[in-house]
């Protein structure tokens, strides 16, 4: 942001006029902000727990009419897409936003099998007499 703020204000007169200084610093966030949303700088959803936010997200974006949410919650979880097309402001009314939620239900049921899992692990590690302690 400095180095864009900085690059637009060494061809620029007028900056003891601190209304100026404020546009061309608004000027400068806006365009990097820009540039950012252009290269996709999203934190890709890896995990089961990410992928289910993201498509409950997504979902919610949806049923708000919330596009431009729609369309950054499918940029994490590009498989959204599959189910429905993240531009379109009827994706609420479409059989392809059921099935979505279908997919967040797996999700969540993979999500809870996996803390099972992990619980289950953990409760082997313990020690036999401290299972029993914490178990009468």
């Amino acid at each position: 942001m400095a180095a864009e703020l900085n690059k637009i204000t060494t061809n620029t007169e007028d900056l003891d006029n601190p209304i100026r200084r404020l546009t061309l610093a608004k000027l400068a966030m806006h365009t990097v902000s820009n540039n950012m949303a252009q290269d996709h700088i999203f934190a890709e959803a890896t995990s089961n727990d990410d992928k289910l936010n993201c498509t409950l997200s997504f979902i919610r974006a949806a049923q708000d009419i919330n596009l431009r949410k729609m369309y950054r919650k499918y940029l994490e979880y590009p498989h959204i897409g599959t189910y429905v097309n993240p531009t379109d402001p009827n994706t609420c009314n479409t059989q392809g936003l059921r099935d979505l939620q279908d997919h967040a239900v797996t999700l969540a049921k993979q999500h809870l099998t996996e803390e099972l899992h992990e619980t289950t692990q953990q409760a082997k590690e313990q020690p036999h007499d401290y299972r029993i302690a914490q178990n009468p």
